[in-house]
């Protein structure tokens, strides 16, 4: 007869892997919906907490995903900007935190943090980096011995990097553009290009996450180059998670350029929502199918509830203030790991941009 020592053990494995479809209680028909609608199996560990079965969204891994071609990650096409229209609303927070809900939902899913002159995504998602290569940009360079002094190139120019004066022909690096557009004004061809480095773009993995960041140089002005390098990296077929910067200027236009669905984060205070409105009126402008998310929503403050029903907005998500999300945050930590209770908020946030994205 074994020991009750070994019986006791042999029962309490035997309930852990106790996997029986739609055992969690609230949770069940939400998840094998999602499961439905992206051509998965899914099973739920059933676990007891004084005599009744918790919630999966508050489970550290009850959901087991069962994928139809030997465990590959499902791939989508879907491309999602989270935005602001001003700092520190917690755009990396949703961000990062939706890349692991899309992972943990069994996407193919990457993150391109595309706040070049900031970039802090790294900081939670601890990437490992595979590939770091250079950005640059097309300046001019002047042939004298060519060079007629006609000033064609510098009345072509619209940001005076490159000008004609006493017959000579001064350029101003930092404030090209790199359009080319003097050396194809240039009536004798004394114009050629030599590439200027603004910054680095460095790829890797962040557990199944692909992960894409670019990192302007100190001192440099020009980040649009190195924002759409960033775009142009990391996986096709997938989830694609664009990390805007902050504000509603040419770094934030060209990140969200050709993207399928913006996540506009706020916060419910006077200025976030004057910046909102500032982000809104961008974003209509360029035509792209968006909504908000509320970041340190208060059940008491309904500024920004009024606000985005004024402005006929949709609200997508609230993430509370809650104090454990912010001590997660200020170690360098996911909510999503971190404050288990907060889960489903992003796993909601998922299923419900999937839905908008696709009307």
């Amino acid at each position: 007869m074994a020991p009750a020592k070994d019986k006791a053990a042999a029962k309490d494995k035997d309930k852990a892997a106790d996997t029986v479809a739609g055992v969690v209680a609230g949770e069940s028909g939400k998840v094998k919906d999602v499961a439905a609608r992206v051509g998965v199996t899914v099973s739920f560990t059933k676990y007891q907490n004084g005599g009744g079965n918790v919630l999966c969204r508050d489970l550290m891994g009850p959901v087991h995903w069962v994928y139809p071609s030997g465990g590959n990650k499902m791939t989508i096409n879907l491309t999602v900007a989270v935005a602001s229209g001003k700092g520190g609303t917690g755009k990396t927070t949703v961000s990062v935190n939706l890349a692991c809900a899309a992972v943990a939902a069994g996407y193919k899913a990457a993150y391109l943090d595309s706040d070049v002159e900031e970039p802090n995504g790294h900081l939670f998602l601890k990437p490992r980096i595979s590939r770091r290569y250079p950005v640059s940009v097309p300046v001019p360079v002047i042939d004298a011995e060519k060079c007629i002094a006609c000033s064609s190139c510098g009345e072509i120019c619209q940001y005076s990097a490159i000008l004609c004066i006493n017959k000579n022909v001064l350029t101003f690096e930092k404030m090209c553009h790199g359009c080319g557009g003097c050396q194809l004004a240039c009536p004798v061809a004394a114009i050629a290009e030599k590439g200027r480095k603004i910054g680095i773009v460095e790829e890797g993995v962040a557990g199944e996450i692909s992960f894409v960041h670019g990192k302007l140089n100190i001192g440099e002005a020009m980040s649009t180059p190195l924002i759409k390098a960033v775009r142009s990296a990391g996986p096709d077929n997938s989830l694609r998670i664009v990390d805007a910067p902050p504000g509603t200027s040419c770094p934030v236009i060209t990140a969200i350029k050709g993207v399928d669905f913006v996540i506009l984060v706020t916060e419910p205070t006077p200025f976030g929502l004057n910046d909102l409105g500032l982000a809104l009126d961008m974003i209509k402008e360029l035509g792209i199918p968006h909504a908000v998310v509320v970041n340190r929503s208060n059940p008491y403050n309904s500024l920004a509830r009024d606000f985005c029903r004024e402005r006929e907005v949709k609200l997508l998500a609230e993430i509370p203030d809650d104090r454990r999300i912010a001590e997660a945050y200020s170690r360098g930590e996911l909510a999503f790991s971190a404050a288990p209770a907060y889960r489903g908020v992003f796993e909601d946030l998922l299923i419900s941009i999937e839905k908008e994205a696709r009307r």
